[in-house]
């Protein structure tokens, strides 16, 4: 497989994980000033950020009456806010922390991104605006309101093949492997009668993780059309910054057509594995979270020991 040969031993590499991490109180400590990873004076960065997400997000129909800055200020749960908000809350936090990061000087040499995450680094990448950026996570809540996408994740601490096995011996052709993030994590996604067969059975060890929705689902062919029916053309600029799609399996390009490419996030298993291979060894290289935990920071210091890895909004003690 091929490395990043652009990428030097002393680069910034942004780490845009996808759903999986709950955001509320995300950025409670920039507005409270106890966030010590940042620089002071941080929330006004991230407070734009949140107006200008906002104010996309009323456009359309996601008019919440402030629950954005509730959930990410921790003044309100995000399982108990209005649809849409806790994807929106981790889309806004992730921009928020780029522009803070770019207002400090960071310039990232490459954005590796997952899922959900890749709206987000394609903003900081200056290829949408966070305007576009926040009409195509409304889009994907939207079509989310189906009933047919309900369902759960399940984190499961096995490599591919193991958890191949798994899914064999449950008989069911509705759980899928969703994403492989390191030679022993991945990531299973399947209906909620399925994954509790699957919770059942003896094994390695599991947790269902905090979104009761499927993703990277082949089951899910008729909501991915229905994704692009609803976004229509895609307003895209070049790409300032290199950004590795972990569904694509390589970087963006300008001649890419990125809403086709975000949609395959509905149907097409996620392997940032790949890039964690192609980035080793680690050498110098500053690996930084984009968003609200620390998911593929961990998965980082697992495919790469000894990698320096920094997780800003991380609240302390979070794990994957």
């Amino acid at each position: 497989m091929d490395g990043f040969p652009h990428i030097h031993d002393e680069a910034v590499v942004y780490l845009a994980a996808g759903q999986g991490t709950d955001p509320t109180g995300a950025l409670a400590g920039l507005r409270e000033g106890t966030n010590t990873a940042l620089p002071a004076g941080s929330w006004g960065a991230a407070d734009e950020v949140l107006a200008e997400v906002t104010q996309a997000m009323a456009c359309y129909g996601y008019q919440a009456h402030g629950a954005l800055h509730d959930v990410l200020l921790g003044r309100r749960p995000a399982d108990t806010a209005p649809h849409g908000t806790s994807m929106l809350a981790q889309f806004a936090a992730s921009v928020a922390l780029s522009r803070i990061l770019a207002r400090a000087g960071t310039v990232p040499s490459l954005i590796v991104s997952q899922s959900l995450g890749e709206c987000a680094a394609l903003v900081a990448a200056g290829a949408l605006t966070i305007a576009e950026g926040t009409r195509l996570v409304c889009a994907l809540s939207d079509v989310y309101r189906s009933p047919g996408t309900r369902g759960a994740l399940v984190l499961v601490q096995a490599g591919e093949a193991e958890t191949r096995a798994l899914l064999a011996r449950t008989a069911r052709d509705d759980l899928v492997l969703a994403c492989v993030n390191t030679p022993r994590q991945t990531v299973v996604s399947g209906s909620t009668d399925a994954v509790a067969a699957l919770m059942r059975l003896a094994g390695p060890r599991r947790k269902i993780l905090p979104v009761p929705l499927r993703a990277h689902d082949p089951a899910l062919w008729d909501y991915r059309e229905r994704f692009l029916g609803l976004i229509g053309e895609v307003d895209q600029q070049p790409l300032s910054v290199p950004v590795y799609s972990s569904t694509q399996r390589r970087c963006y390009t300008d001649a890419d057509k990125l809403g086709e490419a975000l949609a395959d996030n509905w149907v097409m298993p996620a392997y940032s594995l790949d890039a964690f291979i192609r980035l080793a060894p680690p050498g110098g290289r500053l690996f930084i979270e984009l968003g609200v935990g620390r998911t593929l920071a961990h998965s980082v210091g697992e495919v790469l020991p000894g990698a320096h890895t920094l997780t800003p909004l991380a609240p302390p003690g979070a794990s994957r």
